[in-house]
């Protein structure tokens, strides 16, 4: 079987009928709980573990995130 969203292989006990889709395991999960732009409860997580490891700024980010972060930063100046 095939996922009608992101088109990776599945057996038939691996899939989800999700709307008469064919779904994996991921898919599924993400069409019954869709990232948020906002949410604050992943917010205060992540914050609350970088200051654990006592991170600041970009420390510990990926590239990708470095980036989201700086155009965050120059957008409430």
């Amino acid at each position: 079987m095939q996922c009608e969203r992101c088109k990776a292989t599945v057996s038939a006990e691996d899939s989800y009928d999700y709307h008469g889709q064919t779904l994996c395991e991921d898919c599924y999960i993400y069409f019954l709980n869709p990232p948020k732009a906002c949410d604050p409860m992943a917010v205060a997580g992540a914050l609350t573990a970088r200051k654990q490891q006592g991170q600041h700024g970009t420390d510990g980010l990926t590239e990708l995130q470095k980036k989201i972060y700086g155009s965050s930063r120059k957008r409430r100046k």
